[in-house]
């Protein structure tokens, strides 16, 4: 009997359609697939699309800054994210694509998503001072820490599954074309920084899998990728989608804090709740390869 896949098939490697987050897998990256080769097309480089979804960011956030004498400019902060995520699943397909991958450009996507969103909280900041003043200021900086807490989780988790059962390396920097100059030292820079989480639980499961026979390798794999894939779809809650809903919905109505307060509290209470489950299932998981 031949067995099933444990994922579905999919064209981009680098986007595992089973862990995919749906607004994404239905909208976000279908439209960045046809940009890919549109972009392919014209010759243009992964970081030039980097670059233009951190130009459509800032015009987010100059958009929502417009608000207090112009309401309607909120729609346009809106969907100029939306253009931003766009762009932000477009350049890494692009690199894939043409094989232009490198250690620059993984750090440049990486830098414009953060700019990106620390440059919106600070303009909902601005919009806060006179309500709230510095007290706004604190919240909004609490909010981010919180962000970047919650985001580098839901990551982790994708990661691990890209690990465990897809078979991606601990360690991926030497992939990087990257033969000399800057590229090499944050190609270095990357290795380092994916070596020094291999003593993370989650690592330690995926070498206490590899050092098992292959037969049984496959065996846990698909035992485990059913469950694995819906503590994904669970974590995916924390997709930066989501907030960019949450941010035009606050902005719109006048109340910016209101996303901060729900980032700080509720995000925050899913996130000890998530972890707490996830941490279970990585005790089975252990049981599953004694």
């Amino acid at each position: 009997m031949t067995q099933q896949p444990m994922y579905k098939k999919q064209g981009d490697p680098g986007r595992p359609d089973a862990i995919e987050e749906i607004t994404n897998r239905l909208i976000i990256h279908r439209i960045s697939s046809l940009l890919v080769t549109f972009f392919a097309k014209l010759g243009v480089h992964p970081n030039g699309v980097s670059l233009l979804g951190f130009l459509s960011g800032w015009g987010a956030s100059y958009c929502y800054l417009q608000t207090p004498s112009a309401p309607q400019m909120a729609w346009y902060g809106f969907l100029s994210m939306i253009l931003w995520h766009v762009f932000d699943g477009t350049d890494g397909k692009l690199a894939r694509f043409t094989g232009k991958t490198s250690a620059v450009g993984k750090v440049i996507d990486g830098i414009a998503d953060y700019a990106v969103f620390i440059v919106t909280y600070v303009a909902m900041m601005i919009l806060m001072w006179d309500s709230w003043g510095w007290l706004g200021v604190a919240l909004g900086i609490v909010g981010g820490v919180s962000h970047a807490m919650q985001s580098a989780r839901y990551e982790a988790e994708r990661e691990f599954y890209n690990m465990l059962i897809l078979g991606k390396n601990l360690s991926d920097a030497a992939d990087t074309k990257a033969e000399g100059g800057i590229g090499a030292l944050l190609s270095r820079l990357q290795d380092t920084y994916e070596k020094a989480q291999s003593a993370s639980r989650a690592t330690l499961l995926v070498l206490k899998l590899r050092a098992l026979p292959d037969d049984k390798q496959l065996a846990i794999k698909y035992a485990a990728a059913t469950k694995l894939e819906k503590n994904i779809h669970l974590w995916s809650v924390m997709c930066a989608n989501y907030r960019t809903i949450m941010i035009f919905i606050g902005v719109y109505i006048g109340m910016p804090e209101l996303y901060f307060i729900i980032e700080v509290t509720l995000l925050n209470v899913i996130l000890l709740i998530l972890a707490a489950r996830t941490s279970r299932l990585y005790s089975e998981l252990d049981g599953m390869m004694e």
